[in-house]
């Protein structure tokens, strides 16, 4: 039998960090362009959008309740989860150059297909969370996190371009199609190394873990509504004025693609080099702490918005904005895997995923509906100072923490 060491696990699972980011870039951001070419109603493209983040959801909800059993065949879960869903992203993608189907049954068939695919795949999520949280040993888990995002990351740049060659000319449907079938491929690339090599290393046994009453999690759950609130809070106001940041750049400065392109590159820059700082953080002044910082740096990036009408001011802007959202993430989810208990860190992290999941889609609209409603889109990104009301509540978790530790 071949011995398997860590080391080997971390290259494998941070080298399928690139693939994901990869099929994030080049097949997940490229859905509503997709759904666009069927159709001209912004209803279905939004519904169709939105299907695979409620699958998700479901998934990440009963997760919470299935815990224990979780944890006992995490292993069996993540692989498992990871063949079914990557094989299903890909013949969903052929179906598309099948020309059985067309215009909204078409556009529904593939969404149905790429919505099973997400919710499958988020049950790896979950597995693959536990996992890492059990696996990694602890002085590197903050940097394991700063490199996952980074390796995602570059992924999804390369993605992204993929999608650029790809789609430079032809914008048909079948070109669509070609293209989400190699992100696909490539995404199943790696999928031998993850079932061949992945193994547990962890400490807590099937027994300890099998201890603990549902009584037990849901007292410990109740501890943490002050978690759950924060990051509901979090993601609302931070999302709020994103989907009219488009159309203020365009109309009120005057901007164009260029100035979107530019926008967008520095964020995703800023994505790739600020996860190690984050990490350092975390490791200086614990999770929670880190997390105020970044949560803090994002509502100053959405208020002073309407305030930098130039593109110079807009790319600085943009790469404070995308520095502190992957910090968010990173520091939210060391928090998850570094500072729960064990015993109760699956429902916790299910049930932060499906916020992560819902939440955005739902401030999205609802500031796009406030912009509408109010005629003064400025109030909707001054909106985003509610978030500092979470940095009150992440406090208070981070006194109840220290308290049980004394």
């Amino acid at each position: 039998m071949v011995s398997i060491s860590l080391k080997t696990i971390i290259v494998v699972l941070l080298t399928d960090s690139i693939m994901w980011g990869i099929w994030f870039g080049g097949l997940w951001l490229y859905r509503p362009v997709f759904a666009a070419r069927l159709t001209d109603s912004y209803t279905h493209i939004a519904v169709s959008t939105a299907m695979p983040l409620i699958a998700a959801s479901i998934t990440f909800i009963v997760s919470s309740f299935r815990e224990d059993f979780i944890r006992r065949h995490r292993v069996v879960l993540f692989k498992t989860s990871i063949i079914l869903s990557r094989v299903t992203y890909l013949v969903t993608s052929y179906i598309i150059l099948t020309d059985v189907f067309y215009g909204l049954k078409l556009l529904y068939t593939v969404s149905a297909g790429f919505t099973t695919a997400n919710a499958i795949s988020s049950l790896a999520g979950i597995a693959w969370a536990d996992y890492i949280a059990d696996n990694i040993p602890p002085n590197f888990k903050s940097r394991y996190i700063a490199l996952d995002s980074i390796f995602g990351t570059i992924g999804a740049l390369i993605g992204t371009f993929i999608a650029g060659i790809m789609l430079y000319e032809a914008h048909s449907i079948l070109s669509y199609g070609k293209l989400f079938i190699v992100i696909s491929i490539i995404l199943l690339a790696n999928t031998p190394l993850l079932t061949i090599f992945v193994k547990e290393f962890g400490v807590f046994s099937t027994d300890v873990r099998h201890t603990y009453s549902q009584r037990s999690i849901h007292r410990e759950s109740s501890r943490y509504f002050y978690l759950y609130l924060a990051v509901i809070i979090i993601y609302l106001s931070i999302n709020l004025p994103s989907s009219i940041i488009p159309p203020y750049i365009i109309h009120r400065f005057r901007g164009d693609e260029f100035w979107m392109v530019l926008i967008n590159g520095v964020s995703q820059m800023a994505s790739l080099v600020a996860p190690m700082m984050w990490s350092i953080a975390i490791e200086l002044i614990g999770s929670l702490n880190a997390t105020k910082i970044a949560v803090s740096l994002a509502i100053v990036a959405n208020i002073v918005f309407p305030y930098m009408p130039t593109l110079h001011l807009q790319i600085v802007r943009a790469f404070l904005a995308g520095a502190s959202g992957i910090g968010i993430w990173v520091t939210l989810f060391s928090y998850l895997v570094k500072d729960i208990d064990s015993v109760h860190r699956i429902s916790h992290i299910a049930r932060v995923f499906t916020i992560q999941s819902l939440v955005p889609a739902i401030a999205m609209n609802l500031g796009g509906a406030l912009a509408d409603i109010l005629a003064i889109p400025e109030l909707v990104f001054l909106l985003s100072a509610a978030g500092f009301i979470a940095l009150a509540l992440l406090k208070t978790l981070s006194l109840k923490n220290n308290v049980d530790l004394m």
